[in-house]
């Protein structure tokens, strides 16, 4: 019965967060943009740039599984391309289920790779994507308090991000269940912290990259440091749970950023940005996991159990 209820549950809020979206589209094509000005600006977009655009998006996507492996391998034993495997697939199904599912997804098939379990699976993913939201939220106050050059800023977010992980790390470790000690002890080392947030740095560069590159193929010279502060704060606005996976709200956040941009192309940005930086990833997940399933099944209707990755 509790089963029942928590599925309609979950139900109706997705059926209310994909209306908040159509309305927030519905404003913005009805009120904000003008028609004309949409399909000459994608008439006029150097389509040639958006191709380095998609290399970027892989990098961004390999450092994150740099970073995952550092912080498993400080307990498991684990190989980079099948945890890079999990993290495309899980971009895939993040892509076509709301509430962050491809999360979820891959912190469970994380127990067939170490042995770990799926709660320990899950913690992991966990800790992991914990420095995507603090490290945006310490370079915005960086930015607004300090108002330094992008690179000092940087290197303060780096220190106090650090600070604020190994923090976060100690006040939960109070509450952490014995059995899953040794994970977030070595997770939580200050060498681990140090380097995933490093790492998690080089992430958001990508995506400033990304970014900065897309508004130039729509003719639009922005500083570089608009670009990147406006690639945090909208990237934290969409994570307010009122919509699927922040669409209408982040292009309602580019809008209000960038102010110098005409609101018609911020919003063609807004779109491409998330289908380079995110979708075009999950594409590349699905094709591994077709390729990855049609694989299994192969091996199994030969009779052969496929050995698990890893081992």
């Amino acid at each position: 019965m509790l089963h029942k209820s928590a599925e309609l549950l979950t139900k109706y809020k997705n059926i209310i967060k994909i209306s908040i979206s159509l309305l927030f589209f519905y404003v913005l094509f009805v009120k904000v943009i003008n028609v004309e000005e949409l399909l000459l600006a994608v008439s006029g977009i150097r389509y040639e740039l958006l191709i380095l655009c998609l290399f970027i998006a892989i990098v961004s996507l390999l450092l994150r599984s740099v970073r995952w492996k550092y912080m498993i391998s400080q307990s498991y034993t684990v190989k980079y391309l099948d945890l890079t495997r999990l993290y495309f697939i899980g971009q895939y199904y993040g892509s076509i289920t709301p509430g962050k599912a491809g999360e979820f997804i891959r912190g469970y098939q994380l127990q067939s790779l170490t042995g770990m379990t799926k709660t320990e699976g899950l913690i992991s993913v966990f800790f992991e994507r914990l420095y995507d939201i603090v490290i945006p939220i310490i370079f915005i106050f960086t930015a607004i308090c300090f108002k330094t050059s992008l690179t000092v800023t940087f290197c303060i977010t780096l220190i106090l991000g650090v600070i604020s992980i190994i923090s976060l790390y100690t006040i939960y470790n109070r509450f952490v269940v014995k059995r899953f000690r040794s994970l977030q002890t070595a997770a939580g080392s200050v060498r681990t912290i140090v380097i995933a947030s490093a790492l998690t740095i080089g992430v958001w560069l990508c995506y400033d990259i990304i970014a900065y590159i897309i508004l130039y193929s729509l003719n639009q010279n922005i500083v570089f440091d608009l670009v990147v502060f406006s690639v945090f704060a909208a990237t934290l606005i969409s994570l307010v749970p009122i919509t699927i996976g922040g669409w209408g709200l982040r292009e309602g956040s580019y809008i209000m950023l960038l102010t110098s941009v005409d609101p018609t192309i911020a919003v063609i940005f807004s779109i491409i940005f998330a289908l380079l930086s995110t979708y075009f990833l999950g594409l590349i997940g699905m094709i591994i996991e077709w390729l990855h399933v049609g694989g299994q099944r192969e091996y199994e209707s030969d009779g052969v159990k496929p050995a698990k990755p890893g081992h």
